[in-house]
């Protein structure tokens, strides 16, 4: 592994687990990150991380990625000198670290980056849901890249930081809370000549002790979304997305966000991604980044959202998991 390669992974496994900026520059102690490439199952290329930070519960992950989608099942390990992991009924790990090779980078005063490669003892499985996909190893080769100094070395970058000057654009966003999690769907149009539009759903789902997020992301023409002020939008996205929505927010009544608009995603077959249980949103001048959908925002009095009634297919994908 490449030491900046190592660190990009590590960034984004910071940003996953929502640590705030000034939470990870505060890190003094030692921070790890195991990855083992566990090759391709049924179209997918399948990952395991573990993330380790000195005095904090460790987190462990398997990933499955394929073209537009992917998958991630995420658990919290108990401190070991191993990596001992239990995803349910999905699959188990049980690993120690054999190193072959270390190098040493410095790339800026106290801060040192160390990547490790070896082989990780033990055994791993793992079957996603239905056997969407399936990956099995024993004793496989991976890397460990160790920051012992803390999160170091980007000068003043920090996850979360974004850079000034970024172009707007305009977002419809939609979201439902379900039994075990959310489900969120976003469209957006670069606000620029020729600006790329990009269609994004996404699930996330507790599962006992595991967390599960599943998502898919595609690119779209111009007719595919449409929008005019913050009071009318349409949405047709082209496969794995099935059906249409539109959204409607007249002045004097509520808003509605009403079609046969769909997806599917790893694990699960088909998703709702409109009707009654979602609040929607359509922002058209929004800072790239920025949420036009926030988190404590509430379905309106009197508005057509609320319950999330949409949770059937993610609890098909559970009562599969628990098998």
């Amino acid at each position: 592994m490449k030491a900046r390669g190592g660190l990009a992974v590590l960034v984004c496994a910071l940003a996953a687990l929502a640590l705030p900026a000034s939470a990870a520059s505060r890190m003094s102690e030692g921070i790890s990150l195991s990855t083992i490439k566990l090759g391709e199952s049924n179209g997918y290329e399948v990952e395991f991380t573990a993330l380790h930070f000195s005095k904090r519960q460790p987190v462990a992950a398997v990933s499955a990625r394929r073209e537009t989608a992917s998958a991630s099942y995420t658990v919290r390990p108990p401190m070991s000198a191993g990596i001992h992991a239990t995803f349910g009924a999905l699959g188990q790990v049980d690993l120690s670290f054999q190193r072959r090779k270390k190098a040493v980078e410095r790339p800026e005063r106290n801060c040192r980056w160390i990547i490790e490669t070896g082989v990780f003892r033990g055994s791993f499985r793992f079957v996603g849901e239905g056997g969407y996909f399936a990956s099995e190893a024993v004793n496989p080769e991976g890397e460990v890249f160790r920051l012992p100094d803390g999160f170091c070395g980007l000068g003043s970058f920090r996850p979360g930081l974004l850079p000034p000057g970024l172009p707007s654009e305009t977002v419809l966003a939609a979201r439902a809370q379900t039994d075990t999690g959310e489900v969120d769907f976003r469209a957006s149009r670069l606000r620029t000549a020729d600006g790329p539009t990009l269609f994004n759903a996404s699930t996330k789902e507790r599962v006992e002790a595991m967390d599960i997020t599943r998502s898919v992301r595609v690119p779209g023409q111009e007719g595919d979304f449409t929008a005019t002020g913050t009071s009318r939008g349409a949405v047709s996205p082209p496969l794995p997305f099935s059906g249409s929505a539109r959204f409607r927010d007249p002045r004097n009544g509520p808003a509605t966000w009403a079609g046969t608009l769909g997806v599917a995603l790893p694990g699960v077959e088909q998703v709702a991604l409109a009707g009654e249980g979602f609040t929607a949103r359509l922002c058209p001048h929004l800072s790239l980044l920025a949420s036009c959908l926030p988190r404590k925002e509430q379905a309106r009095a009197g508005s057509r959202y609320g319950s999330g009634s949409h949770s059937q297919p993610l609890a098909l994908a559970r009562l599969s998991s628990l098998r």
